[in-house]
């Protein structure tokens, strides 16, 4: 996640790009291996109040989900309600959450240059 997320804002330098959730020092780390030559695009939040979480997805145009096994999907659904598309892996729930395309992109593999390649399409739609 965090290498195709540095491509794209390199790719994309207009987009910001916001990660919502725990583990964010490891994430940090993976992120300052290749996010050395980016300004300031990427931002960690950390675990946040549902709140400030509501904000962001208001705000938001794209919900990225590379995951490789999620049985529904809570977050992408929420994001869905909010107004965001869901770039995603070709799970079922994710798949079905984009309605073929109309909410969202999927990738064609579990692999970075597809996950790009979605993130790529779904700025263009």
């Amino acid at each position: 996640m965090s290498k195709v997320l540095c491509h794209f804002a390199k790719l994309r330098p207009d987009y910001e790009i916001v990660i919502i959730g725990s583990g964010k020092e490891i994430i940090q780390r993976f992120i300052s291996k290749w996010a050395s030559q980016l300004p300031n695009q990427i931002h960690l939040t950390g675990k946040i109040p549902r709140e400030e979480l509501i904000r962001h997805l208001a705000k938001s145009q794209i919900f990225f989900m590379p995951s490789n096994a999620e049985s529904f999907g809570i977050a992408a659904a929420e994001a869905v309600c909010m107004g965001c598309t869901i770039v995603g892996t070709p799970i079922e729930s994710l798949t079905f959450l984009t309605l073929g395309g109309f909410s969202g992109t999927i990738a064609t593999r579990f692999t970075e240059l597809p996950l790009l390649n979605a993130l790529l399409i779904d700025t263009h739609k």
